[in-house]
């Protein structure tokens, strides 16, 4: 029973929270999350019923994951009947990351309260870029930040699952060099300052491989139950 529940949480959790991540006005191909500009515009022109439905499935696919994460750590150290460090430090770095992202889902959903109502006043959208504007900053700003620590949780942790016997050994090592992506990538864009849409871009790529390898060793964990 515990591999079905991991083994779902594993499936389901990345996929909601891709999907919502993905569906947000903001997200969408060619915008600039970091541009306030772009932000009002997204979020002017877009549905507040969509945007409120995206933002409860990432919160909601992150909760799963974090479970699904749990779980498949408990599984390894039991396979191995000790626990190993990296399973502990490398879940404990990604559930921090985890808080970060929550974090980030508050602050969209207060960018979009302000957004609505500075709009109703100012059409043009300058009142809602100038009120959202230290918000969307603030919120890029720990986005970063959890990029970075998610990158090194998983990067942890996988290589502890390739090197255990319950979990892919190939399927972990790509999650854990995606892990190690997501760092370089965020550190390298940061220093040289890339352009937010650019920072976008690549960051979802990531998330969209991180994804496949999770959404993988759920459906693994599945079919080793059976």
């Amino acid at each position: 029973m515990s591999k079905t529940y991991t083994g779902v949480l594993l499936i389901v959790g990345p996929i909601l929270t891709i999907l919502g991540y993905l569906l947000l006005p903001q997200n969408a191909f060619g915008n600039d999350p970091t541009s306030p500009a772009d932000v009002v515009s997204a979020i002017a022109g877009g549905n507040s019923t969509l945007i409120d439905i995206c933002l409860l499935m990432v919160a909601g696919g992150m909760a799963a994951l974090v479970g699904g994460i749990y779980l498949a750590n408990r599984q390894h150290a039991a396979s191995d009947k000790e626990e190993d460090p990296r399973t502990t430090w490398g879940g404990l770095i990604t559930i921090i990351s985890f808080a970060g992202f929550i974090s980030t889902v508050g602050i969209i959903a207060a960018i979009s309260g302000i957004v609505e109502s500075a709009m109703l006043q100012d059409p043009t959208g300058a009142a809602a870029g100038a009120a959202a504007g230290p918000i969307i900053a603030l919120g890029s700003g720990i986005q970063g930040y959890a990029d970075i620590f998610f990158g090194i949780g998983i990067a942890v942790m996988a290589t502890a699952w390739a090197q255990g016997t319950v979990h892919d050994r190939n399927t972990s090592y790509v999650l854990a060099v995606v892990g190690v992506l997501t760092v370089l990538a965020r550190i390298i864009l940061g220093l040289t300052d890339a352009a937010g849409d650019t920072t976008a871009m690549v960051g979802s790529i990531l998330y969209v491989i991180t994804t496949i390898s999770f959404v993988s060793i759920g459906v693994q964990t599945l079919q080793a139950k059976s």
